[in-house]
């Protein structure tokens, strides 16, 4: 999937692809390290990039709090709330706010929103058509192995440190233990990405 940041309070402005978590086989050689290597990725080297254009990976996830980044009056949220009915996403720590990737309470980048689109990779079994672009709004923090253990949401290196110095987003921890400098996990309560989407 492609990302581009349409508002982000600290995040800089730069286009990137975020590629399905089941994604192609790299040339050993020229990926990032990893856990896990990638089947059907369109991204190839480190960071990886498709057509010059930065890739990360995605997921889907159930959330009704208010989340990192605190949006709602109550908590849990109503079902209704736009959080869970609209297209937003929880967003890897070192992504989310690189200088305090603990921080687990408003961070940083809380409120920039991404444009995401899909590369034509295999997510879940699911082909997705290439070109398919959404903007998600980011309204929580992912911490999945962050400073612990290879996950979704471990990389030590945000995706602008892995940009600005290949030669260390290959080595071990920098990314995720898929390869990518940066992790979106989408919002799907209502089923609006894996049945309204296809993603």
């Amino acid at each position: 999937r492609r990302a581009v940041p349409m508002h982000a309070l600290a995040l800089a402005h730069a286009l990137f692809l975020l590629a399905p978590s089941a994604g192609g086989a790299l040339l050993e050689n020229q990926r990032c390290h990893s856990k896990h290597v990638p089947k059907t990725s369109q991204c190839t080297g480190c960071p990886p990039k498709y057509e010059g254009k930065l890739c990360a990976s995605t997921t889907r996830y159930n959330d009704q709090t208010k989340a990192a980044c605190g949006c709602g009056k109550t908590d849990p949220i109503p079902r209704n709330w736009w959080t869970v009915t609209q297209k937003t996403a929880a967003v890897n720590c070192k992504t989310l706010d690189d200088e305090h990737p603990m921080e687990s309470w408003c961070p940083a980048g809380c409120g920039g929103c991404y444009e995401l689109c899909s590369t034509g990779g295999n997510t879940n079994g699911n082909r997705t058509k290439p070109g398919v672009c959404h903007v998600f709004k980011v309204t929580n923090r992912c911490g999945d192995g962050y400073k612990q253990y290879p996950m979704w949401c471990s990389n030590e290196l945000s995706w602008r440190q892995c940009q600005d110095n290949p030669a260390l987003c290959k080595k071990e921890g920098s990314t995720n233990w898929y390869g990518y400098p940066a992790h979106f996990d989408l919002q799907d309560l209502h089923l609006q990405i894996s049945d309204g989407l296809g993603w």
